[in-house]
Order: structure tokens, then sequence, then C-alpha cells
């Protein structure tokens, strides 16, 4: 009995030690950036509703966490916070419970989490909402009717217990929602989102620099492999063989970020949904992981094949399988040392220019977003340039999605230290960002808050990626606009807090 008590009182002490020191850190970190009127609880709301919304694959900026958590107050139908992601289509509603987290939650989250759908089912309850609440079912309803799904969520520092997970199992995955005289079908799906699930998709540890890829690499091939022979002069000639993981662990540790130099996006947080997806297979079905992912694809200048085991290869970048890649490498424990964990591996012999046409052919297993089609092109390189050497303090230009946070603040320290101080703080806009903030100033508020995609399309597909970054663009055509919004932004937020 000593001892169960002993366990159980650790237990009890690590817990709250993760929420004093991670989940309050998170909390903090939103107070700081909503204002000095936030309490802890909405602060959880802030911290948990971006991890569930970026988990989900919706990236958001500060600025659309707080409003869309603005919601939480007296009339918000059940909602503490509502999001409706347009590009994959999805309604998220979101129920959040600051709570101690050695004592259990209980039901009432679960309960108010599935009553919201009664409540904007109800014209009644409707009009005597908050005027957050009624504005977002002015989105909420037109989402319905265009056939959206919905995405339940309850997160929580407290304990979920077996009642409350058996509950949310057992609700259905589709319901009828009324507008107006019309009933339509909505695909739900109910999820929780505990303190252990929160902090489980944080981000690890750093590494030190790798040598230069300009010497070839050696690759084993325990089992083999076959080549095309490709088109003259050996464009596009191919390899295909499955191999050990550890080799892709082993590639990445040697090469770092430079292994993505090519690739559209480069890692994604863990917490995206395939990420964890990828995870799972790798921690459940470690032998059939090559079977269950869609493996990497890499490009190369050259490939010269050895004996049967073994090829050297020269200027390697993966331009797909960059998200299986990265997971791999943060789980090396689970990889290292298990030859049963094989990827399927294509090398593809060509040149930088026919990179992109690869990448295109064979990513299918995350989509790619349309801002990720243009981070190859000539111009975006020549801004990033162009803002590095900006004087008396250069900007790092982000132009793949988290590659700062990702990337340089966890592989590249050195160089990132020069974008950052303790007076301004870290100098760094992103391409999405920029290009939203720029095409606002231009007088697209409404698309570039709405219609993101549009901003990346070319002029004749009824897009604005010409108006946005014109040849010979200058950086400070991008940092005016953003500048102006981060000042018009904490304008308004001084006068709000009185």
């Amino acid at each position: 009995m000593t001892t169960k008590r002993a366990k159980g009182k650790a237990t009890r002490q690590g817990l709250k030690s993760l929420y004093e020191t991670r989940v309050m850190d998170g909390i903090r970190s939103w107070k700081d950036k909503r204002g000095p009127n936030t309490s802890d609880d909405h602060g959880f709301l802030l911290w948990a509703s971006d991890l569930i919304l970026e988990a989900s694959g919706s990236e958001l900026t500060d600025e659309q966490v707080i409003q869309a958590c603005e919601r939480d107050k007296s009339g918000d139908l059940k909602i503490d916070a509502g999001y409706i992601d347009h590009e994959t289509e999805k309604i998220f509603l979101v129920q959040a419970k600051n709570w101690d987290p050695t004592k259990p939650v209980g039901d009432d989250p679960f309960f108010q989490t599935w009553e919201s759908l009664d409540l904007l089912s109800d014209p009644k309850r409707i009009d005597k909402a908050n005027s957050e609440a009624k504005e977002f079912y002015a989105e909420f309803a037109p989402a319905v009717q265009t056939g959206y799904s919905i995405v339940l969520c309850v997160a929580t520092s407290g304990r979920v217990g077996s009642e409350q997970k058996d509950y949310v199992a057992k609700k259905p995955g589709v319901r009828e929602i009324p507008v107006g005289v019309t009933t339509y079908p909505v695909h739900l799906r109910f999820e929780i989102f505990d303190m252990p699930k929160l902090l489980e998709i944080e981000v690890g540890d750093s590494e030190e620099p790798g040598p230069s890829v300009e010497s070839p690499i050696e690759l084993r091939f325990d089992d083999g492999y076959y080549i095309t022979p490709g088109e003259a002069g050996g464009l596009y000639r191919s390899l295909y063989a499955t191999i050990p993981a550890e080799q892709l662990v082993e590639l990445r540790r040697q090469l770092k970020d430079r292994l993505y130099r090519l690739n559209y996006r480069g890692p994604l947080d863990a917490r995206v949904a395939v990420n964890t997806d990828i995870l799972s297979t790798l921690r459940d079905m470690p032998e059939l992981f090559h079977v269950l992912n869609n493996g990497v694809t890499a490009i190369c200048d050259l490939f010269n094949s050895g004996d049967s085991n073994t090829a050297k290869v020269w200027e390697i970048q993966v331009v797909n399988g960059c998200q299986t890649t990265e997971t791999l490498f943060r789980n090396s424990n689970r990889v290292i040392g298990h030859p049963e964990v094989k990827v399927n591996f294509r090398l593809v012999q060509c040149k930088p220019a026919q990179a992109s046409l690869v990448a295109r052919a064979t990513n299918q297993q995350t989509r790619l977003r349309a801002e990720d089609f243009v981070t190859l092109e000539p111009i975006q390189d020549e801004i990033k340039q162009q803002f590095s050497r900006m004087s008396p303090r250069p900007w790092y230009y982000e132009i793949k999605r988290r590659y700062w946070k990702n990337v340089m603040l966890r592989d590249n320290k050195r160089e990132a230290a020069r974008y950052t101080d303790g007076e301004t703080g870290d100098r760094v806009i992103s391409l999405r960002d920029a290009a939203q903030r720029s095409l606002a100033f231009l007088g697209q508020p409404i698309i570039a808050a709405q219609k993101t995609a549009d901003i990346f399309k070319p002029v004749a597909e009824n897009g604005y990626k010409e108006k946005v970054f014109p040849t010979r663009l200058s950086p400070y055509q991008l940092l005016l606009p953003w500048s102006t919004y981060v000042v018009v932004k904490s304008g308004v937020q001084d006068y709000l807090a009185g």
C-alpha cells in the first residue's frame, strides 16, 4: 500500500509540474499576445485552440486565433472558440476547460460541446446569442449548406475518464442541422485533446551543423534495387528500392535542413495531422511501415551504382516525403537498430529546374497549399536575400511554412541569431503574412483574409500573384504593409484595453 501511495503522489506531482511549466508557458505566451486583461482560462483556450487547429491542418495567424476565441463569454452558444476553414471545408467548435491536472474534469465540457449543435439549430437561442456568436453563425449557416464537416473539440488540462471517452465514441458521425426551413446532413468528428495529447505534439531538440551536400553520399540497399533508363543524357533516370529507414535518418543527420532545399515546404510541426499519422504507423505497425506509407522521392544531379547493394549520389534533395523523413528522424529511437522498419525510396536523376515537376507529380500524401507552389520561384529567393541584407537590422523572410521555428531555431541557431535581439525580438516575416498584408494594403482586404489561395494564383487564372510579387520587388514594399498592420493592431489593442 505504501508503494502505491508513493507512486500515485509522484504521478500527481509530475502532472502538476508539467502543467506549471509547459502548459503555463503556453498560457503566459498567449496572454502576452492578447493583452493584460487576459485570464489564465482564456489563455488556455488560446493555447489549446492554436494546437488543435494546426494539428487539424489549419494554419492561423495569432490574430486569427485570438479572433476565433473572442466568442467565449455569456451567450456564446456553448462555443468557446469557433473557426471555419474554407480551404479544408471544416467547421471547428472548441470547448476548453483549464483544470487541475490531477482531478477529473467531469462531464460538463463534453455535454456542452454536443449541446452547441442544438443551440446552433435553434433560431430562438441564436437570437439571444452575443454579437460574436451571431457573427459566427452568419458564416456557419452557409458553410453547412455548402457541405462542410464539423469537428467538435474538447480541450482540457484535467483528467478525462473512461465515461467521457465512451460518451464521445458513441456519438454519431452524421447529424442533421437545420438552416432556415431546410435540414442538411453534416459529417461530424468528436475529438478529445487532454493535457498529454496537447503536450505530446510539442517539438524536440536541435542538432549541430553537418557536412556540405557537394560530396557524394553513399546509400546502401540491403534488398537490392532496380533502375529505369530515363531519357537521353540520363534525364529522369530513376532508381527504385525499399531501404532501411535508418538510412534516411542518417541522411537527414548528415545534411540537416539542406536535404529539403528543393522541397516546397520543408518540415511541418509534429502536431500536423499527417505527421501524427506517420508516427502512429511507425509506433503501432513498424514492420508494415513501407506498405502503409507513401514513401520518399528524391532527386539528384547524378547517381552511380556500385555493387548490387550500394550507390553513390551527388546533390541529393528530398522533394516528396519530407514529413516521412522528418518524423523518422525525430523518432530515431524507433528506427535505428530496427531493420524491420523500411521505406519505399525513389531516386530521380535530374536538374533542380525539373524538381517542381517531380514534386507535383509525386506529392499525394500531404496536400500542397497554393503558397507552397511559389516557394521555389526565383523571386522568392531574391526577396529573401534582400531582406537578409537590410541594414542596420536584417530580416528573415520565411518562404516555407514554419521554417523559422522548425528548422532555423532548431538546426541553425547561429544564423537565426542574426535576426533576433533583446530590443525587437525575432525579425521574421513569412511569405504568407507578407502576401496577405500586401494585398490588403493594395485594396483587397476581403480576398486577403478569406481567399488566401487566390493571392498565389497568376493573374491569368484570376489571381493576384504578379500584383503582390511584381518584377523587381523591393522588400520595403512588403515590409511597409506588414509594419502598418502591426502598428494598427497594437493601437487597437491598447484602445480596447482602455
